[in-house]
């Protein structure tokens, strides 16, 4: 997709990030806030009752002390040659 869009010296990099400890307990403050600030989506898509419930559900799994946390992130780089626009025609 970037070449084709023109964008050229492209690259990639995978990182599994992993939360246990205190990354765990800071990643679950994090992910509560992004679950409120998501909440008039939810509310909009699911109703308030329901949205209320996923996110109690949601955040209740992270109390299991077994708990396994991690996910993958993946970035691109790449840049775009003075001649080409970003704005669409």
């Amino acid at each position: 997709m970037f070449s084709e869009s023109g964008f050229d010296q492209i690259s990639h990099t995978i990182d599994c990030l992993s939360f246990t400890d205190n990354s765990l307990k800071e990643e679950i403050n994090q992910l509560k806030s992004r679950i409120e600030n998501a909440m008039p989506f939810f509310e909009g898509t699911f109703g308030k009752e329901e949205a209320a419930q996923f996110a109690d559900e949601f955040l209740r799994t992270f109390k299991d002390p077994g708990l396994t946390y991690f996910y993958n992130k993946f970035s691109v780089v790449a840049t775009k040659p003075s001649h080409l626009s970003l704005t669409h025609k």
